[in-house]
């Protein structure tokens, strides 16, 4: 068996050195192997030479040795990541009456409201004069006034209501992700409101919900892992709470704490509990995989070891704080250089002047999103639509001539990667010019897209500011397609 990797490279060892310098040689390049092995890094392996010398039945034995513990590692790698995606899927089960309830409430008013504006609207018609009269009077117009800013009003609210229903799905997206790692700019206290919004009611019906999100400067991260990391301490405070107070007779003598700021120029976030403290000999053990101090602790024990190993990921530490009162305090604190760099578009907050009429072709199945893209873009594109992405490639195929397309992921039939691999073929000069919105990766192929696409990728729902943002830095990026 040849060395990979030795430290003399390739070949036998040279017949000018002496028995001893030879032997010596040897069991140095040994004993790197079996170190490698014990620092879980068996990637090197040792000179074996023609069977005749003892070295050569030790060397042989070590490289097997080596490529055993090598396979070993790659297989429990693949069994944690399974075993992590189940402890999300775990606390996902946990969370889900509580972020059906967080979604029903705005529901509820958006119902309520939307019935308020259809009576507002027929009042306004009947205010307003038939074709041919003469205008309304003055209490008429005073009336329809009064009837436009209690519609606008609504308006705001409805507003305020879908974005809290958005938070709330994006966060639990992002804690359900599967697909590999979104590093982009991220900051701690907005994560913390997500982290909040999935957890709100597992949390509040045990205990009073302290929230003390002081701003924190952007940092690169990823927002699904940071997200899954709170939303578990801030479960696991939950049940420690729980577990002071069984029959949840006394919430409101409990308390769990959620704070974030800036401490010495790193971000921090600390989920502080009341409930039972975690004994003084067990406090060492609460990141080791599969250990759980509390008997109620969510999904297999992997929680926190999960937890430390995104703080770890993002050059930062998790860590449980001492203390000599009742409850539990955990510490998140990242540096303000995490390290990691950046592998999600983001679209500036607010939309670039045009200084064009850019052609857009926006696609989706879904014919009211399709509407509302078409009213929400400004006058100053040319905005055509199609209608799944059967429809896409029949437009595509009379006209490529776009400035961008704005493409959904996932449709039925013809989906967003089929159209892009489409113009690719057919049409390179607009193959770069594609801005995708997704509501998630559902599919296989999906994730797959979306790892190799590692651009412009927007999440629906897709608000006005950053889906006008997107296209303005597409296209002051792309410039004007070639016609």
């Amino acid at each position: 068996m040849a060395s990979d990797g030795g430290p003399r490279g390739e070949g036998a060892p040279s017949g000018g050195r002496d028995a001893d310098q030879e032997e010596s040689a040897r069991l140095a390049e040994i004993m790197e192997v079996i170190l490698g092995i014990a620092r879980q890094d068996p990637a090197r392996r040792a000179w074996v030479g023609s069977g005749e010398h003892v070295l050569d039945g030790i060397a042989t034995g070590v490289n097997m040795l080596a490529e055993e513990v090598g396979n070993q590692l790659r297989t429990e790698g693949q069994l944690r990541a399974r075993m992590v995606q189940a402890e999300r899927l775990a606390a996902i089960g946990t969370l889900a009456a509580g972020v059906a309830h967080e979604i029903n409430n705005p529901l509820g008013f958006l119902l309520a409201n939307f019935t308020a504006l259809d009576d507002r609207l027929v009042t306004v018609r009947a205010l307003l004069p038939a074709p041919g009269a003469p205008g309304p009077g003055p209490g008429q117009a005073a009336g329809a006034g009064g009837l436009l800013d209690e519609i606008a009003e609504i308006s705001r609210v409805g507003q305020a209501g879908l974005d809290r229903i958005s938070t709330i799905v994006r966060g639990l997206g992002n804690f359900a992700r599967i697909e590999p790692e979104a590093i982009e700019a991220v900051r701690l206290h907005e994560v913390a409101e997500q982290a909040l919004a999935l957890a709100r009611q597992e949390v509040q019906f045990r205990a009073r919900l302290v929230r003390r999100l002081e701003p924190t400067p952007p940092i690169m991260g990823d927002r699904g892992r940071l997200t899954q990391l709170l939303t578990t301490l801030l479960l696991n405070a939950a049940r420690a709470v729980e577990g002071s107070d069984p029959e949840g007779t006394e919430p409101d003598r409990q308390e769990v704490e959620l704070a974030t700021g800036v401490d010495g120029g790193r971000v921090v976030a600390r989920v502080r509990d009341s409930g039972r403290a975690i004994p003084p000999e067990l406090r060492g053990r609460v990141f080791d995989p599969f250990f759980s101090a509390r008997p109620r602790e969510l999904g297999g024990g992997l929680g926190l070891s999960i937890a430390a190993d995104v703080a770890r990921q993002h050059g930062g530490e998790l860590r449980l704080e001492a203390g000599a009162g009742p409850g539990s305090t955990f510490e998140l604190s990242l540096p303000l250089d995490t390290g990691l760099v950046a592998t999600v578009f983001r679209p500036p907050p607010s939309p670039v002047a045009a200084a064009r009429r850019a052609r857009i072709l926006v696609i989706d199945d879904e014919e009211q999103l399709l509407r509302s893209y078409k009213r929400m873009l400004p006058a100053t594109y040319e905005v055509e639509v199609a209608l799944g992405g059967q429809a896409a490639l029949v437009r595509l195929a009379a006209d490529a001539r776009w400035d961008l397309v704005v493409c959904d992921l996932l449709m039925p039939g013809v989906d967003g990667p089929a159209v892009w691999q489409w113009a690719r073929q057919n049409a390179p000069a607009l193959a770069g010019r594609f801005l995708f919105c997704t509501g998630g990766a559902f599919t296989e192929r999906a994730a797959a897209f979306v790892e190799e696409l590692r651009g412009r990728l927007l999440q629906k729902p897709v608000r006005r500011d950053r889906l006008v943002g997107a296209i303005e830095a597409a296209l002051v990026e792309l410039g004007p397609h070639p016609r």
